[in-house]
């Protein structure tokens, strides 16, 4: 492994106003764990109405930090990024996917199928590596997508009573390569409705390998 999921982290983050991000790899992370992000400033782990983890503080959620939790069979990983009051970083997700999921034998095929768009499909069989790894960083990407806009999707509850609705699966991956692309809004009436009302214009990703699995970095960027 070059590369280590926080350098990938950063690297992602890089230029966008964070000041200081990593990848924590534990056996577990879960409601009320205190993590050490940086030295003597902690936060605590706790959740949203929709289950998406939040970081909290002595006074409640921590503004300033942005947190994802993606795992995969025994690897757990938590992402943090701490942001700039100037920081256009809306939000952060990381996702992890097992390249087994999406072998080339008949069920790896209809996971394909049912999964990916065909733009995703057009997309996939330009890139280069074995067709297990292009499937699993498409999936990944949805994955890693929804879960960076769950920051965002907090604050318009806090100031908004219309209902926005939208899934993993209404994102889908473009202008994708083996390590690095965007993920756009697939559904008109739902995840590009939803992410415009949020401010959120465009959603970067970024790949590496981790084992026998594709790790997911998704930065939300604001419009």
């Amino acid at each position: 492994m070059s590369q280590t999921p926080t350098q990938l982290l950063e690297l992602a983050c890089a230029g966008h106003g964070v000041r200081a991000c990593r990848v924590l790899v534990e056996n577990g992370f879960r409601d009320g764990d205190s993590v050490n992000a940086l030295a003597g400033n902690a936060f605590v782990i706790g959740h949203d109405e929709r289950l998406a983890p939040v970081p909290l503080g002595r006074d409640g959620e921590r503004r300033d930090l942005l947190i994802s939790i993606t795992d995969e069979g025994p690897v757990r990983m938590l992402a943090w990024a701490q942001v700039d009051a100037g920081s256009n970083v809306a939000g952060i997700g990381i996702d992890l996917c097992s390249t087994a999921d999406f072998g080339q034998d008949e069920t790896g095929e209809h996971f394909a199928r049912l999964l990916f768009t065909d733009g995703e499909k057009e997309l996939l069989e330009q890139m280069e590596g074995p067709a297990p790894r292009r499937r699993a960083m498409a999936f990944s990407a949805k994955e890693a997508s929804f879960k960076a806009t769950a920051a965002s999707l907090r604050r318009w509850y806090e100031g908004h009573d219309e209902e926005l609705f939208f899934e993993a699966m209404d994102f889908e991956l473009c202008e994708g390569n083996v390590t690095r692309g965007t993920a756009r809004k697939r559904h008109p009436e739902r995840a590009q409705r939803a992410c415009e009302r949020m401010g959120i214009g465009l959603i970067e990703v970024s790949f590496m390998d981790y084992e026998d699995m594709v790790l997911c970095v998704a930065v939300a960027l604001r419009a």
